[in-house]
């Protein structure tokens, strides 16, 4: 039994049920974010599926092929690509639709592709490097990059390659 009034010990549990409330909120927040970088940390890409996706595209990928991606960076027009490799060898690379000059064809086509990922991966593996967030997706077949995301929160750095098409050619 109360001697105070029926509003004062109302009044006293009440004020206790806020607090509850925001600890469970608090707590469900810490596991939303727990959960996200776990899951985030599954995603990123690490060296050795870089290593067996190279070694796949060495083994099964063509020799000679047409591909063409998209490059998206942020406050530029995207960039569409298209290169032909000839038994391993860039011989025609063209950016939305204009030809680049020959001296240039040795940076594009899937082996260049795959080394600019492992570069990144390289440098970004630095002790001095900003944490950055990097995934890809590769063809179980023939090891050929499907997609490939980095980003560095930091400064705002973010990096898509979309491989839109690989069609294996004749020589």
């Amino acid at each position: 039994m109360t001697t105070e009034g029926p509003h004062g010990s109302l009044r006293r549990a009440r004020s206790r049920n806020w607090i509850w409330f925001f600890a469970v909120l608090a707590f469900l927040g810490v596991l939303a974010v727990t959960i996200l970088g776990v899951y985030n940390l599954r995603q990123q890409l690490k060296p050795e599926q870089m290593a067996a996706a190279r070694s796949l595209w060495d083994e099964k990928g063509p020799r000679s092929y047409d591909l063409e991606y998209t490059v998206v960076k942020p406050g530029s027009a995207e960039e569409r690509y298209l290169v032909q490799v000839r038994g391993r060898r860039t011989v025609k690379v063209t950016l939305n639709g204009r030809p680049l000059e020959e001296r240039l064809y040795r940076d594009y086509g899937m082996g260049a592709l795959l080394d600019q990922i492992d570069a990144f991966l390289e440098h970004d593996a630095s002790p001095e490097s900003p944490r950055t967030f990097a995934k890809a997706l590769f063809d179980p077949g023939d090891g050929h990059l499907v997609h490939y995301v980095r980003s560095v929160r930091v400064n705002r750095e973010h990096l898509e390659i979309t491989v839109t098409r690989l069609d294996p050619a004749g020589t």
